[in-house]
Order: structure tokens, then sequence, then C-alpha cells
């Protein structure tokens, strides 16, 4: 399936166009990135959902609203990995999705729980048609969540921060000539904070 295809009345963008692959999935079908430079690595699904939540928490109850009450907003970038759907863009969504589909299993939180029983009591959530841009290139999707995230290029719900965007960029081997401040900055930064309080 083609992006042209199943959204004809949008005008096209050349962040969104670089991947020609449109493809739906189920919630289960797609993983969450384990390896999200926020919170470097986490043991499974379930612990990448407690990470992301507790980042902030009110956002992310603000987030299953949001998708429950409207949609996903942009596609998820979806790294194809063999067999594996990996999310390399749209975690905090995806991590919302997957609260949403499991309550029981994913919800970080009591709270978070009955916000998720009472959104799908009120909605018609619509879990087995998630729309994703897919692609093999990993180096490619990097490039363009750097984009939409950190260059100023694209469309982000939330912009990284500088300490992000370094951490990003030199996790990744992104070249764009400010190679010296990344490292500078990740030197300095994890320096003053040794537990990763700035993320």
């Amino acid at each position: 399936m083609y992006y042209s295809r199943i959204f004809p009345h949008l005008k096209p963008n050349p962040i969104f166009m670089r991947f020609n692959e449109v493809k739906k999935f189920t919630v289960d079908d797609l993983l969450l990135d384990q390896g999200n430079y926020r919170f470097k690595e986490a043991e499974d699904q379930k612990s990448c959902v407690v990470k992301i939540y507790s980042a902030n928490a009110a956002y992310f109850k603000n987030l299953m609203s949001s998708i429950a009450e409207d949609n996903l907003g942009e596609l998820l970038l979806v790294y194809k990995d063999g067999k594996k759907n990996i999310v390399l863009d749209g975690n905090r969504r995806l991590a919302a999705l997957k609260v949403l589909n499991n309550p029981q299993e994913f919800s970080p939180s009591t709270t978070v729980k009955d916000h998720a029983d009472f959104l799908l009591k009120t909605y018609n959530v619509d879990l087995e048609n998630i729309i994703a841009q897919v692609s093999d290139d990993k180096q490619l999707i990097y490039k363009t969540v750097y984009e939409r995230h950190a260059a100023g290029q694209g469309k982000a719900r939330i912009n990284w921060s500088a300490y992000g965007a370094a951490r990003f960029r030199y996790d990744q081997k992104i070249e764009d000539g400010n190679e010296w401040y990344a490292i500078a900055l990740l030197a300095e930064t994890e320096r003053k904070h040794p537990n990763g309080q700035f993320l």
C-alpha cells in the first residue's frame, strides 16, 4: 500500500514521502523500541511503557484521551527487522495504545488502568487498524526521526531537548557537522546528572 493511495487529499511532504510502504497493523503486531534513547535499555515491553509514563504521567494520560477521542495523529514509523515491527518514531503513542489494548497487562498504575477502562467504555477505540509507514532502512528512519524532532524540519508533538538531540545524533552516528557539540554536551550533562534526571 502506498501513501498517496491512502491519503490522496494530503499534499506531498518530503519527509513522509521517503517511505512508500504504508501498512495497517494491530497493536499487538507492533513493538516499542526497547533501546529508545530516552530510557536507554528497557527489559521488555512493559518496562518501556512504565519508563515512558514515568517521564511525564500527566502527558501520558492526556495522550491516551487524545487517541481515544480523536485519532493517532502523525503516522508511526516502523522499522521492519525480519518478523519484528519495531516503532522507532511514535513510542509514546504506541505505549498509550498498548495500555488501551490491554489495561490489565500494561497499565503502569491503578489510576492509568481506571482511565483506560473509562476511555474504552466511552469511546470506540480502533486498535486493529493502526496505520504506519514501514521501512527496512534503519539509517533513513533515524535521519527522519531526527528531522521530525530535533532539526525543525518535521511536525513533532514534542520537540527534543538539546541533550535529547545530541544523544540521538551521537548514538545513531548522524553526521551534520556538529559532532563536537554533541559529544561535549553529552559529556557535560551526564557528568552533572549521572542518574539521568535530565531525561
